[in-house]
């Protein structure tokens, strides 16, 4: 939705409200949000790749056992 913003593509201004409140983008600027927004989901998929993985070692152990 930023990026569409950041694009101009985007003209609902209820919405463009919306993101501004829920992310600061007037204090932080839109490309500062979107990049933190971008880290985080990063940061959220290694999570899950270090827990599939955890899961796929136990599983792995258990059968070796």
């Amino acid at each position: 939705m930023l990026e569409r913003v950041k694009r101009g593509e985007l003209r609902k201004r209820s919405k463009i409200e919306q993101l501004e409140k829920n992310y600061n983008v007037r204090r932080k600027g839109i490309n500062t949000v979107i990049e933190e927004l971008k880290q985080r989901i990063l940061a959220k998929a290694a999570k899950i790749k270090r827990y599939e993985q955890r899961i796929i070692q136990y599983k792995q152990n258990i059968m070796f056992k």
